[in-house]
């Protein structure tokens, strides 16, 4: 017989048969009959046995998510990479983005926790000031801590490399990725801020810059973008330059999206900080 430790779910396998055991005895569940037309070293089997897991965890976590486990190995615990997506997008939005980085990433791509009435998802529903102006309601600051809880939930769950965790923010996500970071960099060994801006009641809580030194950044804008222009991408790097964090910046000729251009440059920038060797690259290139 099998054991597997999921925090405080068990599940056994027996020869032919298994089921899952929660502290709740009501809540059991036999798989004796599917079970047992498989034999328990089928690929089948492990499949469906890895399924059943992923979904204990889901359960048992605070924000829907999707994973991608890695395909290449690492010395040790795997190298998290938490996708957050934008506004009206969902864990389905960025989850392509597993496929095109670095595979010694374990991925986890997540869902914001409010929905939004026309479909999708939001980290924060914007609320517009009589100028005009959008302005993040309570929601971003709840947001945030959410987030930063995920992580911890993340790293014990899926047993990842806790001192490598990685956020790739698009957009409303870059701002949550970006105030998780700047205000709780123990945690976070990286950021990828695309296409977003900086939060500026971020600004009274960002730790102090001893706790930043070092911390690696990089800033991704299409400088065609119509919903956030490139002067907020203009802002973060202005505002980060005052601050000790090794900050990446790029410029594209695109709108509001990631292409593969993109993609490509920060592939490379990830890959070096996962060789260790020096992630940064020039500031304030034009890529034609």
């Amino acid at each position: 017989m099998e054991c597997f430790q999921l925090k405080t779910k068990r599940i056994e396998l027996k020869t032919k048969s298994f089921e899952l055991k929660t502290k709740n005895p009501q809540s059991e569940m036999p798989f004796a009959k599917l079970a047992g037309k498989w034999s328990i070293d089928s690929p089948r089997f492990t499949r469906l046995l890895k399924l059943i897991i992923l979904s204990i965890m889901q359960n048992g976590l605070s924000l829907v998510h999707r994973i991608k486990e890695p395909t290449l190995a690492s010395s040790g615990a795997p190298p998290l990479m938490l996708l957050v997506h934008g506004l009206g997008g969902d864990e389905k939005s960025l989850y392509f983005l597993a496929n095109k980085l670095d595979g010694r990433f374990f991925f986890v791509s997540v869902r914001a926790p409010y929905a939004l009435e026309g479909g999708g998802y939001a980290w924060f529903r914007p609320r517009f000031a009589p100028d005009g102006s959008a302005k993040p309601p309570d929601e971003a600051e709840a947001s945030r801590r959410l987030l930063l809880g995920f992580v911890d939930e993340a790293v014990e769950a899926y047993r990842v490399d806790a001192g490598r965790v990685y956020l790739f923010g698009f957009s409303q996500g870059t701002m949550m990725s970006l105030g998780a970071a700047l205000t709780a960099p123990e945690k976070i060994a990286g950021v990828v801020a695309a296409s977003g801006r900086l939060l500026p009641e971020l600004l009274p809580i960002m730790a102090a810059p001893d706790r930043l030194e070092g911390l690696p950044i990089f800033v991704s804008h299409g400088v065609r973008d119509e919903i956030l222009p490139i002067r907020y991408a203009r802002e973060i790097r202005d505002r980060l330059s005052l601050f000790p964090v090794e900050l990446s910046y790029r410029e594209y000729p695109m709108g509001h999206e990631i292409r593969q251009e993109c993609i490509a440059d920060i592939s490379d920038w990830l890959g070096a900080l996962l060789d260790d060797r020096k992630g940064n690259q020039p500031e304030g290139v034009l890529i034609q």
